[in-house]
Parts: structure tokens; sequence; C-alpha cells
């Protein structure tokens, strides 16, 4: 299993460690993370995690800002983190799984009719006294 670790060196690097080798996965002084580091860094980490877990860049594309905000953003600005491959699959999974639940909502809306409102915010038939009109 892969394991990922960020320094912030000087320069800041990224290092895989497949267990029977160890090499730098990215060494810029453009990358960072935490909260208040700029967007382009960290979107560029999460894009490299996923790419090489996932090994599908389209995949990586796809869930680089969630996975982004749930980790990049998280670890503390300036210390060393690690994550490992099952770590990273482990959010992907979750995405997924948020994705299927979300469809499944938007289906089951479609099918339902939206209430009419009138402007006012009662519905139809109310009065602005909040009695019926009939």
């Amino acid at each position: 299993m892969k394991t990922y670790r960020g320094d912030m060196g000087p320069p800041p690097t990224i290092r895989v460690d497949d267990g029977a080798d160890e090499r730098v996965l990215i060494e810029s002084p453009d990358i960072a993370w935490g909260k208040s580091a700029p967007d382009e860094a960290r979107r560029t980490i999460a894009m490299l995690l996923l790419a090489d877990v996932l090994g599908d860049m389209a995949q990586a594309h796809k869930y680089h800002q969630r996975f982004k905000y749930r980790t990049v953003a998280a670890w503390r600005e300036g210390q060393p983190w690690e994550i490992n491959e099952a770590e990273i699959r482990g959010h992907v999974e979750d995405m997924k799984s948020v994705e299927a639940s979300a469809t499944t909502m938007r289906r089951q809306i479609e099918r339902e009719p939206a209430p009419i409102v009138n402007e006012g915010g009662q519905g139809i038939g109310w009065t602005k006294q909040g009695k019926s009109a009939s």
C-alpha cells in the first residue's frame, strides 16, 4: 500500500512510499496545503494524489475539488502530513456514495410535482391575512 507524505522542505515536497521504494511525487515551491494555501497549490496536490492512486486522470479531475476540501485544505499549514492509499480510496468511495444518494433524491424530486406558490409565499388560495380566500 502506498503512503504519501508532505513536507514543507524547502522546497515543499510530496513523497510516495510503496513499501519497496520511495520516490518524489512533486517537489516545488508552488505547492502548499492548509486553509490559507493558494487554491491552485491545493488543487495541484489533490490532482496528483488522486491520479497516482486511481490511475485515471478523468476520475482524478472529477473528484479533486471535493477531495481538496476534505483533505488538503484540512492539513495544518506548514506542518508535515501523511495519508495512505486506502484513505484516499475511502474518500473517493464516500464521494461516489454521496453522488448515488443525491441521484436517487433528484429522481424522486423530478417525479413529484413542485407546489405552486404565489409571490407572497403562502400558496394558492391564501390572502395576506393567512385565511383562505374561498
